[in-house]
């Protein structure tokens, strides 16, 4: 009687150790899903500004002809035509 209480005693402290291990692990992968998703978050809105930007950039280029500015948008993949130009009546946003 002695030893299945001392043996089921032991294997309640393992468990309880376990349960607070996986309870760390669990709290800290939480948190990189958590980073993850913010850094997700910040992409999309950043994104937007960027094409905003992009278009900026190819109607000053298309504007004033500016060659070095072509060549720029050109070095990163990007061609004047196929760059959507903005709205004139629309301010940027």
């Amino acid at each position: 009687m002695n030893k299945t209480v001392l043996g089921l005693s032991a294997l309640v402290a393992l468990l309880t150790l376990a349960n607070i291990g996986l309870s760390v692990s669990n709290e800290a992968l939480a948190n990189d899903v958590s980073a993850r998703n913010a850094y997700l978050q910040q992409t999309g809105t950043l994104n937007a500004l960027y094409k905003e930007m992009v278009a900026g950039l190819a109607d000053l280029a298309s504007k004033t002809q500016d060659a070095k500015l072509k060549e720029l948008l050109d070095k990163n993949g990007l061609s004047l035509s196929a760059i959507p130009a903005r709205n004139q009546s629309q301010p940027a946003k």
